[in-house]
């Protein structure tokens, strides 16, 4: 398997930014498959800004005795924050024997946050499924 190699001395953008981003460019052929990844030269960084992570300070007898931080979380704001205001998510399916992904709905009441939380139960799955959710800006 060839190694990814970053910044060589022809592809070189920048001097300063993140170190090794891996880009997995999707298949034109319409398979919705992605190619293997490529080095990503140029990038300068990455913002993420979840939600959450909030304190809760424990008290007992006057004195604090813990502190618990919530889990970060990230939802639809944060995506359009990120991507922009025409930002969604895109739900597919794939059974095993399949050959192709089927879109969701976009109107699919197991949606929550606008798409950005899918909630499954054993009684939506009757054999193996794959789901994928597709970035689109």
């Amino acid at each position: 398997m060839p190694r990814l190699e970053w910044d060589k001395n022809e592809e070189r953008q920048f001097e300063m930014g993140v170190s090794k981003m891996v880009l997995f460019p999707k298949k034109t052929d319409g398979s919705g498959t992605y190619d293997k990844g490529v080095a990503w030269n140029g990038v300068t960084g990455v913002t993420e800004s979840p939600s959450g992570a909030d304190v809760t300070d424990l008290w007992a007898d006057n004195i604090k005795y813990a502190s618990l931080r919530a889990a970060e979380t990230y939802g639809s704001s944060t995506m359009r924050e990120v991507f922009g205001s025409g930002a969604y998510l895109q739900w597919k399916w794939q059974r095993l024997d399949d050959a192709s992904f089927g879109v969701i709905s976009s109107t699919d009441n197991r949606f929550g946050d606008d798409g950005f939380t899918f909630t499954l139960s054993p009684e939506d799955v009757d054999t193996k499924v794959t789901f994928m959710c597709e970035l689109i800006v």
